[in-house]
């Protein structure tokens, strides 16, 4: 019996040794069955006036869209032979869609030109109770 609890604490012995493996190898496990999916895409604008109002109010019109939410965000700051620049200037449109949720955004950078992007997700999150323990995950 001793030969087996010392095979046993030795064979966890990477767990202590790499708590931070441990933690990525069990977050794996327990999200194993869970989805997440998505699509992302970008475009090029160019030089252009954002009509802020009319862009929330035409999402929103969307049939199944709810949730219509408009951000303004810094963003990162480039660095030229000028200088360290104005941070760009991000307007974040978030909203949800059959279970989808969703974002598009034009970042705009110290120069006025814009660029479009537009990513949605999916997540399929599950339930998982452990013995001895509360609830560690919920979602959808």
């Amino acid at each position: 019996m001793q030969l087996l609890k010392s095979r046993s604490l030795r064979s966890l012995g990477w767990a202590k040794a790499c708590p931070l493996a441990y933690t990525a190898f069990s977050i794996f496990i327990l999200g194993g069955c869970d989805t997440i999916y998505g699509v992302s895409r970008y475009s090029p604008v160019g030089v252009v006036s954002l009509p802020i109002e009319c862009m929330l109010e035409a999402t929103k019109l969307v049939a199944g869209v709810s949730d219509v939410e408009h951000r303004i965000e810094e963003g990162g700051r480039e660095l030229t032979f000028g200088g360290i620049q104005q941070p760009e200037i991000i307007d974040r449109f978030l909203y949800t869609y059959d279970g989808l949720y969703g974002n598009y955004y034009f970042r705009t950078n110290y120069k006025g030109i814009a660029e479009f992007r537009h990513t949605y997700i999916h997540t399929s999150i599950s339930i998982v109770i452990l013995p001895n323990l509360k609830l560690i995950r919920s979602g959808q």
